[in-house]
């Protein structure tokens, strides 16, 4: 007997949208772009995840909560005074910020995944997908046949 009802204590991303009185389709955009980032600098990743659904126990949806609110409350404060915000970048030649072996891991990872165009310039792909162009021209393995050859006998 299976239930497609999560145990009482996880809760879905829909469920989480509502009890932070937000829509779904707005915390997948803040947990996407959060996602991009280097993982030190990750705010939101607080859930688990079942297969390729998040889900959140109660105590990782308060973490969630109280980070939303801290960006929310720190974008306020930057914006009223800009001159007073921090920041993470080289000071006197030396990097200021966070440093950590997932940041390098990252930025590694990244190194291998650039592939350069062939004229130079980098072009913006869908969903980091590689365009596929096809010459116009298809040959029987293009099309996915199976070409079977012949070993003739030798001579001797």
């Amino acid at each position: 007997m299976t239930s497609s009802r999560l145990p009482p204590e996880d809760l879905t991303l829909a469920e989480v949208a509502t009890r932070l009185r937000k829509s779904a389709r707005w915390l997948q955009s803040l947990l996407a772009d959060d996602k991009r980032r280097r993982p030190s600098e990750q705010r939101f990743q607080f859930h688990d995840h079942i297969g390729k659904t998040p889900v959140w126990t109660e105590p990782q949806f308060q973490l969630l909560r109280i980070a939303i609110k801290a960006e929310s409350a720190k974008e306020g404060d930057a914006d009223a005074q800009p001159d007073l915000r921090s920041s993470n970048a080289m000071a006197t030649g030396t990097f200021t910020g966070r440093s950590s072996l997932k940041d390098a891991e990252f930025a590694f990872a990244e190194v291998l995944a650039y592939r350069p165009s062939r004229n130079g310039t980098r072009t913006p792909t869908r969903n980091g997908a590689a365009s596929r162009r096809t010459s116009g021209v298809s040959s029987p393995t293009s099309r996915g046949q199976v070409l079977t050859f012949r070993s003739q006998p030798r001579r001797t």
